[in-house]
């Protein structure tokens, strides 16, 4: 307690309410914030499981290339090494063409029968919401390609989807 209340006192206190405060765990950072700015994502971020005591003002976690990933089913924050973790949630984000940008672990997932779809030659990916018409396109019985409607008009002539093949010692996709 003593430690804290020190700090507490170096520090440039970010918000006017000091009920609850938060401090950010960079290094050499002495920010501080209310427990209202904590929960703003785009403030602050911290992991909320249980044993993982990470958290990072928005400076810090810029500097430190760390993210936190929020799922919207469970409301659980992940840092990148509780994500990556043996067992970890991997969220799925929907953030392609149009998408809602709703995050959700596997787990949550799972529980609710859904699943995103991803397009192999974009990268985007969708929730079941804004699922765009996402289609498997077989090719010669070798190759299956996840393919979101924009990209299939674009399958013939895409230099992604030709180096991939050329990789495969196919030559054309067609």
């Amino acid at each position: 307690l003593r430690d804290s209340r020190l700090r507490y006192l170096r520090t440039k206190l970010v918000c006017r309410d000091n009920m609850d405060l938060l401090f950010c765990g960079g290094d050499g950072c002495d920010k501080v914030f209310c427990l209202d700015c904590g929960i703003d994502d785009d403030k602050f971020g911290m992991c909320t499981v249980t044993g993982c005591s990470k958290q990072y003002c928005k400076d810090c976690q810029k500097k430190e290339t760390i993210y936190f990933w929020y799922c919207d089913g469970c409301h659980v924050t992940w840092c990148d090494e509780c994500n990556y973790s043996k067992g970890g949630p991997y969220p799925n984000m929907c953030f392609g063409k149009g998408g809602c940008y709703a995050s959700k672990c596997q787990s949550c997932l799972d529980e609710e029968g859904e699943c995103y779809v991803a397009c192999d030659v974009c990268d985007d990916t969708w929730c079941p919401d804004c699922d765009p018409g996402v289609e498997t396109i077989e090719h010669r019985g070798k190759y299956n390609l996840q393919c979101c409607p924009v990209c299939e008009e674009t399958l013939p002539t895409n230099q992604k989807v030709q180096l991939w093949l050329s990789e495969q010692k196919e030559e054309y996709f067609f």
